[in-house]
């Protein structure tokens, strides 16, 4: 099955029907971010793998979850991996990284995936603190998810 043809409707389907090719679909779509997100927060790539790992047992044991009419795709296992993150790294170390340095890189971030991510906020939160329109801040997230992707993909 091609991940591109297949649609988050299409997906949520098959995931209900525990079907295996909506765990496919996933993994086509989003390893690349997924894993550039857990690598970041790791620090390491055993523990970046181990995470990815335990982020898709996590989303095939709770399936149920995921509601397609309240998020997408996207938003729904980027919480997820935060989720999964931050119960094996430890909320108390993980949330006290991000609040004292911005992000769990140690650095400042001001990016739009890192508002949403390591900010628990919405796209509506980002756009108010950013001075723009929604539609701006999922067009910026786009960019970012895709320089994310192509970054991991060279690791």
């Amino acid at each position: 099955m091609q991940a591109d043809k297949v649609n988050e409707k299409r997906f949520y389907i098959l995931l209900n029907k525990r079907d295996k090719k909506a765990m496919e679909f996933l993994y086509d779509q989003y390893v690349s971010v997924i894993y550039g997100v857990v690598f970041r927060i790791a620090g390491n790539e055993a523990l970046a793998e181990s995470l990815l790992e335990r982020t898709f047992h996590y989303i095939w044991k709770n399936y149920k979850e995921f509601d397609p009419d309240r998020q997408n795709v996207c938003v729904w296992i980027l919480n997820v991996a935060r989720k999964v993150c931050g119960m094996q790294v430890g909320f108390k170390e993980f949330t006290a990284s991000i609040s004292t340095n911005g992000s769990p890189s140690h650095h400042k971030r001001e990016g739009v995936f890192d508002l949403l991510f390591f900010g628990n906020g919405s796209v509506a939160d980002v756009a108010k603190h950013k001075g723009v329109n929604e539609a701006k801040i999922k067009m910026s997230l786009r960019g970012e998810m895709e320089t994310l992707k192509q970054l991991t993909e060279k690791v």
